[in-house]
């Protein structure tokens, strides 16, 4: 785990800490454990941000205007968990609960998902949990992050011991797009994918998790079959190769 706990030490610069995060309130009887790892990064520290920022290094550049939108960080990890597999299963039950799906990543590996609470396009908490099976993290990002860059910020992540998750480097989801959003029940809604994302799987759910509708979907613009939709908040869960990227999308009337 230590190549996940590297990209967001490079990541974790903002201003200062507000409210609670998910792992205080879901995760203190790890975050308290003998055996845990936990990094917790709030205050001052954040606010070196602006230093890193050089004109002629723009991936430099955007790492420090995210970092600047960042209030928190806090990440605990369990090395050789007897527990990983349940700890995993239970705390998806938790997150689930509170927060939007944003990509998993399955494999014989391992299990990784990125969760967020999002509202008109910035994240005031971006989760993340895993596990290799033998190892167990989880990790929370509070502040007022912009829905795309975490999209883009996505791909960059590396976790040891996860091969696959080299996938989310591959599929870009920060390429996937559906609009319009918010949408009318008679509007035409386009779904675009990038090329890697060619014969991947759509699905469109309502809020109870009900499938509404199921197609093929290739690289390019396509029109999803959403007629007759009622008012109401859907999900359009895109499929490939193990690496799932869900969208929301509001019917109004």
């Amino acid at each position: 785990m230590k190549n996940l706990l590297l990209t967001f030490s490079l990541l974790i610069l903002g201003t200062s800490m507000f409210g609670q995060n998910i792992i205080e309130e879901k995760f203190q009887h790890l975050y308290d454990h003998d055996k845990a790892t936990v990094v917790h990064v709030t205050g001052k520290l954040f606010g070196y941000a602006e230093h890193f920022k050089d004109t002629s290094d723009e991936d430099l550049n955007r790492i420090a205007d995210f970092a600047s939108t960042i209030d928190a960080f806090t990440l605990v990890a369990m090395k050789e968990w007897p527990n990983s597999k349940q700890e995993y299963s239970r705390g998806m039950d938790y997150i689930h609960q509170d927060l939007e799906e944003l990509v998993r990543v399955r494999s014989e590996e391992g299990n990784f998902s990125l969760y967020i609470d999002e509202s008109n396009d910035i994240v005031n908490e971006l989760v993340g949990i895993g596990t290799d099976n033998e190892n167990f993290v989880v990790f929370s990002l509070t502040g007022e992050m912009d829905l795309e860059e975490i999209g883009k910020m996505a791909t960059e992540i590396q976790m040891e011991g996860f091969n696959k998750m080299e996938s989310i480097e591959k599929y870009d989801i920060s390429a996937v797009k559906v609009y319009p959003n918010p949408a009318k029940s008679n509007d035409n809604i386009t779904l675009e994918l990038p090329e890697e994302w060619d014969n991947a799987k759509a699905n469109v759910y309502d809020e109870k998790g009900s499938l509404v509708t199921s197609t093929k979907a290739t690289k390019g613009k396509q029109n999803l079959n959403l007629s007759n939709l009622t008012p109401g908040i859907y999900y359009v869960d895109i499929q490939k190769e193990g690496v799932n990227v869900k969208k929301k999308i509001v019917i109004t009337n």
